[in-house]
């Protein structure tokens, strides 16, 4: 293989892993939203007609979170991106040293390896620490209930900046 294409192939992976890695951080968080700030927490399930009542401040208000921009923001995330990047760049120096037939799985199993790391030492945590800030937000606020933004299409009090100022540092 020339060595432009080689350059091409290599910017290609550690792009694509960075881009999964990205992918994971934003899923993950939208996953946590979505099942966890609609209502009703799964711990306390609802048992009453009462209970499925929609349910709002006091001031009738609805929190409202860019949790993409709060997960991407997080200094546990900051911290782990070039740490990814490092760790991509090593996989792939060390994967280049193999046969050609052989780079693709290495890859791709030195990949997951990689993610699955960096999920459970920096976006887990990051997820729990986020998870607490908005419960504190929400109940300062008196806001019961916390909508993705990307669902509300006008409304809503934005608690996005108050989450991110009050994230541990």
């Amino acid at each position: 293989m020339d060595e432009k294409k080689q350059d091409y192939t290599r910017e290609y992976i550690i792009a694509s892993a960075l881009i999964l890695f990205a992918g994971i951080i934003i899923l993950g968080g939208s996953l946590m939203i979505s099942s966890r700030f609609v209502g009703v927490k799964p711990e306390n399930p609802p048992t009453s007609q009462e209970d499925l009542q929609p349910q709002s401040a006091s001031t009738g208000e609805i929190g409202v979170i860019d949790i993409d921009r709060v997960m991407r923001e997080h200094p546990l995330i900051q911290e782990g991106e070039p740490i990814a990047k490092e760790k991509f760049k090593a996989a792939e120096e060390e994967i280049n040293k193999l046969p050609e037939q052989e780079r693709l799985q290495a890859w791709q199993a030195k990949n997951e390896e990689i993610m699955r790391d960096m999920q459970k030492q920096y976006v887990e945590p990051a997820r729990k620490e986020i998870d607490e800030t908005v419960d504190k937000v929400l109940d300062q606020n008196g806001i019961k209930t916390c909508l993705l933004n990307t669902n509300v299409f006008r409304g809503g009090v934005d608690i996005t900046d108050e989450v991110i100022a009050r994230l541990p540092k």
